[in-house]
């Protein structure tokens, strides 16, 4: 009866098993699985700037002081605490793994940084990635949905790597070749064969030369409560803060005030998390990237950013060169700007080609939603799903380059002239229960069935809230916590992210050990890779056991044919451990 229980629960929550759903199976992906999925870490050791020291006096230097506040923590995983204050710095901060540097609050702690122009990120948290050289062959095609890899390699569960193949048919710029593929993590390896975290997004032909790089990631490391400024401005391609090659880190309740590219910057990071954060203000809105908020590129797969908001940018949320599996939601963006004319009608949520694909924006609202392909094709299915725009409204351009988006649910409000249009072009969209002004459009398709395409259980800061945007809700009456937090006068940030943040399922490396079903949803036959000797057991919905064996040599093969179709449980057992997840059988 309990696993039962179990199930029929199951069942209720998942947005990507439950019957009333409208986006097809085949156009999602599992974004239950962004971002971070275990708590914040709240490491115990403490260190105040302030004993090494460092000065909030706005005029006292304080990178030797975090060096060795940094270096007291003999390679620990700690915080570095900067009470209330002004602090200056003329060089950059540089995170490592399990290190948080803490303020007091947003409106208290305040971090300047004076690089003069000479440098182009404040804080930076950069990983590392092996050579294309060193790169390890697949000795077999990959296609999409598979989570076992063939290549000789050694890597090991935990590690992270990066599956590329040759992408110029599909990467418009030279600078972003590589990028259209994939971050995994790996659950299990043998020497010739990897279980990764994720089913493959796109299909890797042989012929392309798929391969993959490993990573060693900055991992666990995270800004809290405080709010960084830049003083130098000229910087190309300069963020106020960086995170490449960095995986589970995070930045909660950081205000980031006045940037040159981006305010925050992700490159090859994965189950990254941005929460409560205000972006606002750039030096200059022109081309050549310049003012942009949250940017996720070169590959970023999995990471998540919700409850932000952003003001006078010229893109707040831009994702471009293979950016994957992402999530972006109930994010509010205000006052647009750039400097072509109109200079209002800057895109706000934009897709900037270089083939990102599979990201999802929910539940966000802002003036101007626009996937402009200004770099090349945009991947397969993007998804727009209960957004509001109250501006411009949603326009496609570059009608060549867009390609499979989703449309789901989104409203578009009337404003002054030219704006609150619905233009999309391109071909092989999904289009359903948009409303433009109240009025269905498509006209004639249904309202939406899914609450959200991303939570299995409602986060706390939506606890209490009317945030159901789009049909069957009235129109323009929901709001979310972002857009009430801008207006109500008070702290623009939220630091309150240790409770309810998490609302998926992913288990971390880090778990007693790891195994994976594949192919998951199955229909013939499926095989338990555990990478270690154990015991396998499989109950169907009514908790009657359907297979049960040994694992011997922790790969193994399981008909499954005749079993009727439906969610079945599987168990598996190791040195006293047991782990479970579902499986999906197929007709």
């Amino acid at each position: 009866m309990r696993l039962f229980t179990l199930f029929a629960f199951a069942l209720l929550l998942s947005p990507t098993l439950s019957k009333a759903q409208s986006l097809p199976l085949e156009r999602r992906s599992d974004w239950t699985t962004a971002g971070r999925q275990s708590p914040i870490p709240d490491y115990s050791k403490v260190l105040n700037i302030l004993n090494f020291g460092g000065s909030g006096d706005s005029a006292t230097l304080n990178e030797i002081p975090f060096q060795q506040a940094v270096a007291a923590l003999q390679g620990q995983p700690g915080v570095i605490y900067f009470p209330p204050g002004k602090y200056l710095f003329h060089n950059p901060i540089h995170l490592r793994d399990s290190l948080i540097v803490r303020g007091e609050g947003s409106p208290f702690t305040t971090l300047y940084f004076d690089l003069g122009s000479t440098q182009q990120n404040c804080i930076v948290s950069r990983g590392t990635i092996v050579h294309d050289s060193s790169a390890f062959p697949l000795t077999q095609s990959a296609v999409r949905g598979d989570t076992l890899l063939y290549a000789e390699t050694d890597l090991k569960p935990g590690d992270c790597a990066r599956l590329q193949f040759d992408d110029s048919l599909l990467i418009f710029s030279s600078w972003a070749l590589g990028s259209a593929g994939q971050l995994f993590d790996v659950l299990a390896a043998t020497d010739s064969e990897i279980l990764v975290n994720h089913p493959l997004r796109l299909d890797c032909d042989w012929a392309l030369h798929p391969r993959l790089r490993k990573i060693d990631p900055v991992d666990d490391a995270g800004l809290e409560c405080l709010k960084i400024k830049r003083l130098d401005p000229n910087v190309p391609i300069g963020s106020n803060i960086l995170f490449e090659h960095s995986r589970r880190c995070w930045l909660v309740g950081v205000e980031s005030e006045v940037c040159n590219f981006a305010h925050f910057t992700f490159d090859g990071s994965t189950h990254c998390e941005v929460y409560g954060c205000y972006a606002h203000d750039a030096f200059a809105y022109g081309g050549s990237g310049q003012g942009y908020g949250l940017v996720l590129e070169f590959t970023s797969s999995d990471n998540r950013a919700q409850n932000n908001i952003f003001k006078h940018l010229r893109h707040s949320m831009l994702l471009q060169s293979g950016a994957n599996g992402n999530v972006l939601g109930y994010n509010f963006s205000t006052d647009p700007i750039w400097v072509e004319f109109p200079n209002d009608a800057a895109g706000e949520i934009v897709l900037h080609g270089n083939y990102p694909s599979y990201n999802l924006f929910e539940g966000n609202i802002c003036e101007n939603i626009r996937p402009d392909g200004s770099h090349g094709n945009n991947g397969p299915f993007n998804t727009l799903f209960r957004n509001r725009t109250t501006g411009y409204g949603l326009i496609t351009t570059e009608p060549n380059y867009q390609h499979s988006l989703n449309i789901l649910g989104n409203e578009i409000v009337p404003g002054g002239l030219f704006q609150g249009l619905y233009v999309v072009s391109g071909t092989d969209h999904f289009e359903q229960g948009n409303s433009q002004g109240g009025a269905i459009v498509p006209a004639g398709t249904p309202a939406q069935e899914d609450t959200s395409l991303y939570f299995r259980q409602l986060p706390s800061f939506l606890s209490g809230t009317n945030f159901l945007i789009g049909p069957p809700s009235a129109f323009n009456t929901a709001s979310i916590p972002a857009k009430d937090r801008f207006f109500s006068g008070n702290e623009k940030t939220d630091c309150e992210a240790r409770t309810g943040l998490i609302v998926g399922s992913f288990e971390p490396p880090s778990a007693a050990f790891q195994f994976g079903v594949y192919p998951n949803p199955a229909s013939a036959e499926c095989f338990v890779f555990m990478g270690v000797p154990g015991a396998v057991e499989i109950f169907d919905l009514s908790g009657k056991c359907r297979f049960s064996s040994e694992n011997v040599d922790g790969k193994l093969r399981i008909p499954c044919a005749y079993w009727p179709a439906g969610l079945y449980l599987v168990r598996a057992k190791c040195a006293g451990k047991t782990a479970a997840k579902f499986m999906l059988k197929m007709p």
